[in-house]
């Protein structure tokens, strides 16, 4: 997270002391110095592109969470009626219905409809992953 956010001497920090205290505390006695290195690279790797691609998500599901919530704002509700001396008349005060709250799949999966194109007939539906 560090890196993605531009903090490289802080992730190169917390590599050389937490973490590096971590990876000798996971270490199995009869692992060498390369299988650890090398099965750290790869996690660390993995963890990288993870950080990326979740990165991209909240940029791409930000504008549209913000268009939502936007168009979900209820309208303000009409001034009281002022009070008169005649016997006031009893009327009850409709408010509109609170919006359900969208699920972050609920934008994933509207998103992806959106990407995707209408499936030909033969092909059978497939799923991209990044």
């Amino acid at each position: 997270m560090l890196r993605e956010h531009g903090e490289h001497d802080e992730a190169e920090q917390l590599r050389g002391s937490t973490l590096a205290s971590a990876l000798s505390a996971a270490r199995a006695p009869t692992e060498t110095d390369e299988a650890i290195t090398t099965r750290f690279e790869t996690v660390l790797a993995t963890e990288t592109e993870r950080v990326a691609n979740a990165a991209v998500l909240a940029e791409l599901l930000a504008p549209m969470i913000a268009q939502k919530l936007a168009q979900n704002t209820p309208a303000p509700l009409a001034p009281a009626p002022t009070v008169s001396t005649a016997a006031p008349a009893i009327t009850p005060v409709l408010r509109p219905p609170r919006p359900r709250a969208a699920s972050i799949a609920d934008f994933i999966d509207e998103m992806i409809a959106q990407e995707n194109p209408a499936d030909t007939p033969g092909r059978g539906a497939q799923r991209r992953a990044s």
